[in-house]
């Protein structure tokens, strides 16, 4: 079972995940386990393909490891909350359409991992 680093403090959800010797955590903004669990994911599988692609790097530094996790962990929150906030209240979003595309992109990504682990 793959691993969402999703731990649960007080009513609050958060992210943790060790990178080297250092912890990074940072909270998931939700109170609801389901949203956690999937935010975890997202943030868990982004993070392990951006340290795959880290380590085939010759030089790089933890420091620079750590940095380019915490922009990626900070990006992937905002656009979470930011696509949470305008779907129910924009009228030129068609949910339709947006759950359709995530739909697909997540059988690309299903696809994606399969010939990964076939390799």
């Amino acid at each position: 079972m793959l691993q969402s680093h999703v731990v649960k403090r007080g009513s609050q959800f958060y992210f943790r995940i060790a990178v080297g010797k250092i912890e990074i955590k940072a909270s998931l903004r939700t109170s609801d386990a389901m949203s956690a669990k999937m935010r975890g994911r997202v943030l868990s599988n982004g993070l392990e393909l951006l340290f795959r692609e880290l380590r085939s790097m010759s030089a790089v530094s933890n420091d620079d490891i750590v940095n380019r996790a915490k922009d990626y962990f900070k990006a992937q929150l905002s656009k979470s909350l930011e696509l949470a906030l305008l779907l129910p209240t924009d009228p030129l979003i068609d949910i339709d359409f947006e759950i359709t595309g995530t739909e697909q992109l997540a059988t690309k990504m299903r696809e994606a991992l399969k010939q990964q682990h076939l390799c």
